[in-house]
């Protein structure tokens, strides 16, 4: 019983455990700024309660969206391999981010974020992150710039775009074949002065070849093999002297109705096992043929390394003489060198080599002189 004396009790101890507490989310759709109240309202069966209005001013602004540390240029490459047709360019993708913000504060969902390359879509975000993208660039195999933007659209409505940014996408020339690089070189320029040179080359052969006929046309020259007498199988250290030689060299030749014979060519060597060359040659009035055939020679040599008809000797005036080359196969030399078919003169004490047999030309009562060697110079 209540007296009115008694203190108050504390009804929250009574009601406390038959209130209950509701914690409302409402997501608004407002995007603009203003004045607006909100109210709650309960129904429960039949009864329905309704709260008093609740005033609020709401200041709503649009979302930032900007692009956080954009490229430049981007660098495609070809990855090296044995194969340069094998090879590929690197990278593929290029990655971006962009950076969403809230100037009135109020951070609001997204509802997609969306990605444009040359005003084309290329990559979309419809749920979290929205803040990323993937460029992919695989396509791309020629140098050229490309325009890059984003947009977003928050729930509030709000749809918002980014600056647009250039990206140079710098293509790096695919490695080339050794084929491919040979066909390379041939440009314009490189053909033009390739006929040229080739055009001179012709030229200059066709000159070479007037000019070498002229040449022979006019010389008549015929040409024969000249082999260097040191390489000839000539017995150097061991020469084999004709034993007739020490028994004639007192003795001057004689010619039947001439008497003594103005030059003579005297044996100083043969190839070993060769004993049955004259020891002495006369020489007197006319031509003196040496060779292996006796229709073509007067001397003959029997051996394979002379010629049918291999040499001449000439007498040209009182103690002239030359000494001429047939068109023999192992030559004819004087002193150690060649002798051509327009002859060279003899002087006493000369060497005259038919092949591989030596001979010393002598005049006769004519002072021995020291063998001279000369260089070949073949006369006209």
């Amino acid at each position: 019983v209540f007296t009115g004396q008694e203190d108050l009790p504390d009804l929250g101890i009574y009601f406390d455990p038959l209130t209950y507490i509701y914690k409302a989310v409402y997501r608004t759709t407002i995007n603009d700024s203003g004045n607006f109240s909100v109210a709650v309202r309960i129904t429960q069966g039949q009864s329905v309660i309704e709260s008093e209005p609740k005033g609020f001013k709401l200041d709503v602004t649009s979302p930032n969206a900007i692009f956080v540390s954009p490229p430049a240029e981007v660098e495609r490459t070809w990855t090296v391999t044995d194969k340069p047709k094998d090879s590929v360019l690197t990278p593929d993708v290029v990655p971006l981010e962009i950076m969403i913000e809230f100037p009135d504060g109020l951070k609001r969902d997204l509802v997609y974020s969306r990605l444009f390359v040359d005003n084309m879509i290329v990559d979309e975000n419809t749920s979290a992150p929205f803040g990323t993208f993937k460029w992919d660039i695989s396509k791309i195999d020629q140098t050229g710039t490309h325009v890059i933007s984003a947009s977003i659209e928050d729930i509030a409505g709000f749809i918002v775009q980014t600056v647009e940014l250039s990206v140079d996408v710098n293509v790096q020339p695919k490695p080339k074949s050794w084929f491919e690089k040979t066909l390379s070189v041939f440009t314009a320029p490189t053909i033009a002065l390739f006929v040229v040179i080739a055009a001179a080359g012709v030229l200059l052969v066709l000159l070479a070849l007037r000019a070498l006929r002229n040449n022979r046309a006019t010389k008549k020259v015929k040409t024969h093999r000249l082999e260097d007498p040191l390489t000839q199988p000539v017995m150097i250290e061991n020469e084999i002297l004709h034993p007739n030689i020490a028994a004639e060299k007192n003795q001057w030749p004689h010619i039947p109705g001439l008497g003594l014979a103005p030059a003579r060519l005297v044996l100083l060597s043969a190839s070993k096992g060769q004993t049955n060359f004259p020891a002495e040659i006369p020489l007197g009035e006319g031509n003196v043929n040496f060779g292996s055939d006796a229709k073509k020679a007067r001397v003959v040599f029997s051996t394979p390394m002379i010629s049918p008809l291999h040499a001449r000797i000439s007498r040209l005036d009182q103690d002239q003489f030359k000494l001429f080359d047939e068109g023999s196969g192992s030559g004819t030399w004087l002193n150690y060198a060649p002798v051509s078919q327009y002859g060279a003169r003899l002087e006493h004490g000369d060497q005259v080599q038919f092949g591989a047999i030596i001979y010393r030309f002598e005049i006769y009562q004519s002072n021995p002189r020291k063998l001279k060697v000369e260089p070949f110079k073949e006369e006209e």
